[in-house]
């Protein structure tokens, strides 16, 4: 369960409700500040099922020099967490039932098994992560940032996890975003109003040495579409190889499609 809004490790009071935000002994207006925003997540591995998280933010609109450089830090203190041995046997269950059903799919065109099945195995393996890394303030950051973003009183915002371990780093942290978003009135939190969030991975350090490169708030979106493996129908143009093992071949039709630039019209 989430700790009280005002947790006495967050930096900063209730910063969804308006007005600047105190950390430490600066005063940050949020439409000004934070335009466009980091959260860096830094995951230090200390022991085999021991680790510290901590939080930090970074805006290069920042009108203080730490702000938009090595970016401040939005817990007083680190939070230690254990991650369960139980979370990787979930991954590999959950990685082991999608290739099953996967190659079911691909190679019969037929399905028997219950789509329920694939939600719940989701919503447990979801669950966990969310458990071990975002229950509590650093979950409670994230819903604000995020909030902050839906209402567009920011513009842009990306959350980095970075860690060494790539057993860490390479973990489906997409599945907990949904809980992380805000509850909106008689609708379920699976979606965002804006489409300026992103999630990404690094093995950088710190915030200071990561950085957000162009102004993606205003770019032109580049839509992906990923298609799970299809049909034999579905495959008319996309090459077959055969692996060394003999083994089938998983297909994934991947899509890029970016908007053509709008042209000024004349009058």
């Amino acid at each position: 369960m989430a700790h009280p809004h005002h947790s006495k490790n967050i930096v900063y009071g209730n910063i969804t409700a308006g007005g600047n935000v105190h950390i430490g002994d600066v005063y940050y207006t949020i439409e000004s500040d934070f335009k466009q925003s980091i959260l860096f997540l830094r995951i230090e591995k200390l022991e085999e099922e021991l680790c510290t998280l901590n939080l930090s933010i970074k805006s290069k609109h920042g009108t203080s020099a730490s702000l938009n450089t090595a970016g401040e830090n939005l817990l007083h203190e680190a939070v230690k967490v254990s991650i369960p041995h139980q979370l990787f046997e979930e991954l590999d269950a959950f990685q082991t039932f999608r290739r099953g059903v996967d190659h079911q799919m691909r190679w019969t065109g037929l399905r028997d098994w219950n789509p329920s099945s694939v939600i719940a195995l989701e919503n447990q393996l979801s669950q966990l992560l969310f458990q071990t890394f975002f229950s509590g303030d650093i979950g409670q950051v994230c819903t604000d940032f995020i909030q902050l973003l839906e209402e567009r009183r920011i513009e842009e915002l990306l959350l980095a996890i970075s860690a060494d371990d790539d057993s860490i780093v390479n973990l489906p942290f997409e599945m907990v975003l949904p809980a992380l978003f805000p509850t909106k009135m008689a609708q379920t939190k699976n979606s965002l109003a804006v489409n300026n969030f992103g999630l990404v991975r690094t093995k950088k350090t710190s915030l200071a040495s990561f950085e957000l490169h162009g102004n993606h708030a205003t770019a032109a979106p580049l839509k992906c579409f990923l298609s799970p493996p299809c049909p034999k129908t579905w495959m008319s143009g996309v090459k077959c190889c055969k692996s060394k093992t003999s083994k089938p071949v998983s297909f994934v039709r991947l899509v890029l499609w970016k908007p053509p630039a709008i042209k000024s019209q004349k009058s």
